[in-house]
């Protein structure tokens, strides 16, 4: 993933208000906010990887896993992915 994909991703609306949602652990309104954006985007890797958090965080680690394989499928230069 490019820098300039990664800026465009984070400047999104949604997922700005959804990693709040996870920095104040209300996942479950963290979470609808990042179904409802990859909805609109698949490929959003940085999408993919909030939500891999967000499971990690909760105990679904087989979900984190996926998701975070999901990530890299979707931009496999995201190397930040590879770090979780």
């Amino acid at each position: 993933m490019d820098d300039r994909a990664l800026q465009q991703s984070f400047a999104d609306p949604r997922l700005r208000a959804a990693g709040e949602a996870l920095a104040r652990n209300e996942f479950p309104r963290a979470e609808a906010l990042l179904r409802a954006h990859l909805a609109q985007h698949p490929d959003d890797a940085v999408a993919f990887c909030m939500l891999a958090d967000l499971a990690m965080r909760i105990g679904r680690l087989d979900d984190a896993c996926m998701l975070l394989q999901r990530c890299l499928h979707s931009a496999p230069g995201f190397d930040a992915a590879r770090l979780e």
